[in-house]
């Protein structure tokens, strides 16, 4: 399993630098969610940041490193169920 190299306030202040609005948003988002007592969004803005993880992965898995399908605009195409091939 990678091990990363950052810790909480790292990773928290390049959620700000690239998504500035994302961890207010994250918060409003959690507190209704848990006011419901169920996961029951239409809508999602958790993927907005999975790019930033990936980057911070070196582009692998966290579980089995293989490598991942980055494209430069950010976006990952990936799921957890990926193909080893």
């Amino acid at each position: 399993m990678i091990r990363y190299p950052f810790d909480l306030v790292a990773l928290e202040a390049e959620i700000n630098r690239r998504q500035p609005t994302w961890m207010r948003r994250a918060a409003r988002r959690t507190a209704r969610l848990v006011r419901a007592g169920t996961y029951n969004e239409k809508t999602s803005i958790w993927g907005e940041i999975k790019s930033i993880f990936v980057q911070l992965q070196y582009r692998k898995c966290i579980f089995c490193e293989c490598k991942l399908e980055f494209q430069d605009d950010g976006q990952v195409k990936t799921t957890l169920e990926h193909d080893l091939e």
